[in-house]
C-alpha cells in the first residue's frame, strides 16, 4: 500500500478522510499535526479530501513549514482502503456525525481509529481497546497519536477493531438486505 502511492516507508502513518470543513475538526487536528510532528520525527500524516478550508491548509503547511503532512485531494473509493492499510491509525476529529462510513472502512482493514465521541461511533470504538476517543482538542490529539504508537498498540487495537466488525457481522451486502426488507415493510 506504501509503496502503491509513494508514501514513506519510514514514517508511522496517519491518515483523515473527509471534508476539509470546521466541523470536521481539521483545524484541531492541524495543530495536533504541528504538536505531534515536534514530538516524534517518525510520523507523516495524510488529510484526504476537499472542503471549504482545504486552501487555506495549504497555505498553513507552507507558512508553518509542515514537511510531515501531505493533502490530497480526490481519491477514489476504489483507492481508499490502500491508504487505511498504509496506516498506523485513521484520525476523525468530527463534531458532528453520523455514523461515519470511514470508522466502519477502518476497523474492517484492520486499522484502530482515534476519533471524537460523535453519532454512533462508541458502538463500535471502545476507549483504549479496539480505538481510541479524543477531545476536541490538539494537545490531545497529538498525545493520543503518541500513545497508540506505543507498546504495539495500532496493532493490538487494529486486530481488535477487525473482530469487532466481524463480530458485528457488518457488510454492504448486509446493509443492503436491511434496507430492502425496510423499504419492503413500508410498502
Amino acid at each position: 500500500c506504501i509503496k502503491k502511492h509513494n508514501l514513506p516507508s519510514n514514517k508511522k502513518i496517519f491518515l483523515y478522510i473527509g471534508w476539509l470543513d470546521k466541523h470536521k475538526g481539521v483545524d484541531h487536528l492541524y495543530e495536533a499535526v504541528k504538536i505531534a510532528g515536534k514530538k516524534r520525527k517518525d510520523l507523516f500524516f495524510i488529510f484526504i479530501g476537499d472542503g471549504s478550508l482545504r486552501n487555506n491548509l495549504i497555505s498553513k503547511i507552507k507558512k508553518d513549514k509542515i514537511s510531515n503532512l501531505k493533502i490530497i485531494p480526490k481519491v477514489s473509493h476504489k483507492e481508499i482502503p490502500y491508504y487505511i492499510n498504509s496506516a498506523e491509525a485513521v484520525i476523525l476529529p468530527s463534531e458532528a456525525e453520523g455514523m461515519p462510513n470511514v470508522v466502519l472502512e477502518a476497523m474492517s482493514c484492520g486499522i484502530p481509529v482515534i476519533s471524537t465521541d460523535v453519532g454512533d461511533v462508541c458502538e463500535f470504538i471502545k476507549d483504549n481497546q479496539n480505538g481510541m476517543i479524543i477531545k476536541k482538542d490538539p494537545d490531545d490529539i497529538a498525545n493520543k497519536v503518541m500513545y497508540i504508537l506505543e507498546k504495539n498498540r495500532s496493532s493490538r487495537f487494529g486486530k481488535l477493531a477487525r473482530s469487532t466488525m466481524v463480530e458485528k457481522n457488518l457488510s454492504w451486502e448486509k446493509s443492503a438486505n436491511n434496507y430492502i426488507n425496510i423499504y419492503k415493510k413500508l410498502i
